[in-house]
């Protein structure tokens, strides 16, 4: 029973991961709070490994469901965000809520430096009805023969630079370092895990330009990495590939709606490595819908002298 439980809090070291990560920012750093002179809200849910059954016929493919909100807060220089994350592994079910708040500097008319904080909880449920124990006797079984569930404070920091053609950020979560025992001897402690991210917008025409970005994570005994290239015309519609480090090959689209301010992306995991462990297809949703703030859409001062 120790090993079953030790291996679901190994899996759970690692954060949540999503393909269409140049979309969610507010996830990877609390920093990405309210850049963008937009009010932002967010929808992902991920479906990995299509069709994957247990050897028991329950417990099935990882699921995940990110939402969030973002939102600039002028008065204080800055923005706030929030975000729920529900990540279903199995038996076992992470969930996050998070409220996140940013200080932005001004570095120049093109470029944005922000600091953020963020701080909720983050709590873990294991469904007892899905363990298959050797040992039906087994004391530590007790208390875990239905859902057990834990919750702990979580906090964490990132720092954003912003500019007009780049970008780049990195972040820390569970710097609390989450505690979960379930009643067992050895407890299952959250590392810190630590993202840096970034990309870089290439002109190709007027209409059309090019998105370079790449996400690394670690948790120091554990890394991945994605690298990906994005086609976006007049920011309405765009594609692309990417590739995760020892694991899938990604083909990505999208497009806007409502002029440009509902966003729809999808992306599909084509799974590269340990196949005879998975199944080969993932699939990702991603729902944006933004709205221009006053600061970033001021009427212009008139004059007699120059009205017409």
């Amino acid at each position: 029973m120790t090993l079953i439980i030790l291996a679901l809090g190994s899996r759970a070291q690692q954060e949540a991961h999503f393909s269409q990560y140049m979309f969610t920012p507010l996830f990877l750093n609390p920093a990405a709070s309210g850049l963008g002179n937009k009010v932002q809200f967010s929808a992902v849910y991920r479906s990995q490994w299509l069709g994957y059954q247990t050897s028991f016929g329950d417990g099935g493919a990882p699921a995940t469901l990110l939402v969030t909100a973002s939102v600039p807060v002028y008065a204080l220089k800055g923005g706030a965000g929030a975000l729920i994350v529900r990540d279903q592994l199995g038996p076992l079910i992470n969930m996050q809520a998070l409220g996140s708040y940013a200080f932005h500097y001004r570095v120049s008319r093109q470029a944005i430096l922000s600091i953020g904080l963020q701080g909720g909880v983050y709590s873990q449920t294991i469904d007892g009805a899905m363990l298959r124990p050797i040992d039906l006797n087994d004391p530590k079984l007790i208390g875990l023969t239905g859902n057990a569930s834990q919750t702990k404070g979580d906090v964490g920091a990132g720092v954003w630079y912003q500019h007009d053609k780049f970008y780049i950020g990195g972040s820390v979560t569970h710097l609390t370092r989450p505690t979960f025992d379930f009643g067992l001897a050895q407890a299952n402690v959250l590392k810190p895990n630590y993202t840096l991210t970034g990309g870089y917008y290439y002109d190709i025409t007027f209409n059309v330009k090019l998105l370079v970005s790449g996400i690394l994570k670690t948790i120091g005994t554990k890394s991945t990495f994605d690298l990906s290239t994005l086609a976006i015309y007049k920011d309405t519609m765009w594609g692309g590939v990417s590739y995760r480090q020892s694991e899938a090959a990604i083909a990505l689209v999208g497009f806007s709606m409502l002029q440009s301010k509902l966003k729809l992306g999808y992306a599909a995991d084509f799974i590269v490595v340990n196949r005879q462990a998975k199944t080969s297809l993932s699939h990702e949703i991603v729902l944006r819908y933004e709205i221009l703030t006053s600061a970033s859409s001021k009427r212009p001062i008139r004059t007699p002298r120059f009205r017409q």
